[in-house]
């Protein structure tokens, strides 16, 4: 990278001291964060004195200028912004652009007390989509075990939702545990967020508990079941699997023929065709058998 001299002085100041360069800015940092020049950049940026532009410009009647020095804020990971960032999204809670740019600022600072405080406020996070929210819980720097752990009791479900399919995404095993007893809960997609999770996590202990949802009247419970249940142990479930292929709802008998076709030589499928006594399992499995092989997918034989 060049030196910071050098970089000061390619550096449109003035450009970069309007909305549109701004804007850039942001675009740049966001696009290029992994370059070494880029985070060079941001060093002479951070201690040139572009912030105090920023801090004069945060309450701008601009309001675009003002997201965007919140989003330069999280980008940059400049901590002095932080008080004033909550103040700024209580002041303009109907503005939804300030509330995510405000949130994901808070995230990249790694500010823990902010992220759940907001959480515990319905006014914060009700207009925020699940992906926003996914993506604001992405890029948080802090411990973001202990920022889970504490979001786990939050009462808002939507939020939980959120951090437990985190969880899985993330292969955090650590709270394979503690989701377990939620396998008793009535919400039916808090129920298959966990199931799911635990699928994921490959969590060996609550097998059995997951492999009572395929006798569940919703199909969509059976559906993620039979998913999990291959991911723990595909052998060790086999039987459930095969069953699934004679369930009344296709998707259900699909994903079961294809953690088959995953997990089982395609050839030893071919040869339990004839024995299958339903009509639609023999389908279904013929079909994925060949789906399989079209994708170049699938188990050798041994």
């Amino acid at each position: 990278p060049l030196p910071a001299e050098e970089i000061k002085k390619k550096l449109h100041w003035r450009y970069l001291r309007t909305t549109k360069g701004a804007d850039l800015l942001c675009r740049f940092i966001t696009e290029k964060c992994a370059n070494s020049c880029c985070a060079a950049m941001e060093e002479v940026l951070r201690t040139s004195d572009y912030p105090a532009w920023m801090q004069r410009n945060l309450h701008s009647r601009d309001m675009m200028l003002r997201i965007l020095i919140v989003r330069l804020a999280g980008l940059m990971r400049i901590r002095t912004f932080e008080t004033q960032i909550i103040p700024l999204m209580q002041a303009h809670q109907d503005n939804l652009n300030l509330q995510y740019a405000g949130f994901l600022a808070l995230s990249m600072m790694g500010n823990r007390e902010s992220i759940l405080r907001l959480c515990s406020d319905p006014g914060f996070t009700k207009a925020l989509s699940y992906r926003s929210l996914k993506e604001i819980f992405a890029v948080y720097t802090g411990d973001k075990r202990f920022l889970y752990e504490k979001l786990l009791d939050s009462s808002d479900g939507y939020i939980r939702r959120i951090v437990i399919k985190n969880i899985g995404e993330e292969g955090l095993t650590e709270f394979a545990d503690r989701l377990t007893p939620l396998l008793q809960n009535d919400d039916r997609n808090l129920l298959c967020d966990v199931i799911r999770t635990l699928g994921q996590l490959r969590y060996a202990p609550a097998g059995e508990q997951i492999a009572q949802s395929l006798q569940s009247g919703d199909w969509v419970l059976r559906n993620a079941a039979v998913v999990a249940l291959a991911s723990i142990d595909a052998d060790g479930y086999r039987p459930c699997l095969m069953a699934g292929l004679q369930d009344k709802e296709w998707w259900v008998r699909y994903n079961s023929a294809r953690e088959l076709c995953a997990h089982v030589p395609l050839q030893a499928l071919e040869a339990l065709l004839p024995t299958l006594q339903d009509r639609f399992a023999t389908d279904i499995l013929r079909f994925t058998i060949q789906e399989t092989r079209l994708m170049g997918k699938g188990v050798a034989q041994v």
